[in-house]
């Protein structure tokens, strides 16, 4: 099972995670980018990293500034959301300033605590500018990722 879920609007990529990321995982990211590359000529990224999230093992890490190298030129803005606070967001936070800090991104690069402020930062690097849109598709997501269980109705029987 993938440690995310992810969907396009318009030329924004958004994935949210709550699993351990592997390097397939990453992998699996970077071809979803290589499809929104060939029907846009620029696009953003939203990544969400939920609470529950680990840390990333090295080998993730390292498989991720390789992906956003390859598209450097053609990403107009990188916007990181976690959802966690304390140590847990701090490590998470250290994690994304070491992958900017190698990669020096010619993009517009910045880690938010809400998907609200990362949306209104990401606007005017957007075609799509639908804020609204943007929260529906990550209600999707958590969806996706969180299913509700099924609950048997009242007149069935085992």
């Amino acid at each position: 099972m993938r440690a995310f879920a992810s969907s396009t609007l318009g030329d924004l990529h958004i994935s949210l995670w709550n699993g351990d990321a592997t390097v397939n995982d990453v992998a699996d990211l970077h071809q979803e980018l290589d499809a929104l590359a060939e029907t846009a000529p620029r696009f953003s990224i939203l990544l969400v990293v939920t609470a529950t999230a680990p840390v990333a093992g090295h080998a993730a890490r390292k498989r991720a500034a390789e992906m956003l190298a390859r598209h450097a030129e053609r990403v107009a803005s990188v916007a990181i959301v976690l959802e966690g606070t304390g140590f847990w967001a701090a490590s998470i936070r250290s994690v994304f300033t070491s992958i900017a800090f190698l990669l020096r991104p010619p993009f517009a690069w910045r880690v938010f605590s809400s998907a609200e402020s990362a949306s209104m930062w990401q606007l005017p690097h957007l075609e799509h500018r639908d804020r609204r849109a943007v929260a529906d598709v990550l209600n999707a997501l958590r969806a996706e990722l969180n299913p509700l269980p099924r609950t048997r109705s009242s007149g069935s029987t085992a």
